[in-house]
């Protein structure tokens, strides 16, 4: 059997590329494969870095279209002949599409006492439900906790629309499209963005930028450049 990672040009070099990786080529494509004993895969944590790993080489020399994790044909015959050569147009134009283009992730994380200590000076009322939970009795103290936790909890998701809208707006003009997906309450922020390679540098400094003005506040997570994952919808796959 033989996994497929991702489609190429047919000259995008191989050089450093993980072990075990060579291509299948046919009408200026060529895919990007490796043997595999059985027709199913585990999405094992080591399994799915070195599929990772393999696109991102790939990237690197060029545009690539990522295929999801576990994609399994029968020989590499089977590639050229169920892939690249009935789909062949779609993916050629895909990689004209992409060609120059590249994901960078971001993740901006809370840093909590921070945040909530921004959030009680700013708010004379949680301010004050914060002062009446202080040196009282647990039972005295309880409908304080309550309100006060249901009113950090409100100003917390007004805080966390307000900075992710700030980010946003501070990195959508240097991307061609982006994506933002919905996180976990430690972030503040999360999205891809699909940018051209000649405007990453400027998308690293407005990163570097955003972290320095953030410093102690929240902490950022910043990945690629990567295949287009989020912004590829490749044939034949849901």
């Amino acid at each position: 059997m033989t996994v497929v990672y991702g489609i190429v040009p047919a000259e995008t070099p191989l050089d450093g590329a993980p072990a075990g990786i060579g291509r299948v080529v046919s009408g200026g494509l060529a895919a990007l494969v490796s043997p595999v004993e059985g027709a199913e895969l585990h999405a094992t944590r080591r399994d799915l870095l070195s599929h990772s790993a393999v696109l991102e080489h790939a990237v690197a020399a060029g545009p690539v279209l990522p295929l999801r994790f576990g994609i399994v044909l029968r020989d590499e015959d089977a590639v050229a002949a169920e892939l690249l050569e009935p789909r062949h147009d779609e993916l050629t134009a895909l990689l004209e599409q992409f060609e120059r283009l590249v994901e960078l992730r971001v993740k901006a994380f809370y840093v909590e006492e921070a945040v909530l200590r921004e959030i009680v000076r700013s708010d004379p009322a949680i301010a004050r439900l914060n002062e009446a939970t202080r040196g009282a009795s647990e039972a005295a103290a309880h409908p304080h906790r309550v309100r006060l936790g249901e009113a950090v909890a409100r100003a917390l998701e007004a805080q966390r629309e307000s900075d992710a809208g700030a980010i946003f707006a501070r990195l959508r003009p240097l991307a061609e499209d982006a994506v933002v997906e919905d996180g976990e309450t430690s972030l503040a922020f999360t999205a891809s963005f699909l940018v051209d390679r000649g405007r990453v540098e400027a998308f690293d400094e407005a990163m570097d930028e955003l972290a320095r003005e953030h410093e102690g506040r929240m902490t950022f997570k910043y990945l690629g450049p990567l295949p287009p994952h989020s912004f590829v919808m490749f044939p034949g796959e849901s």
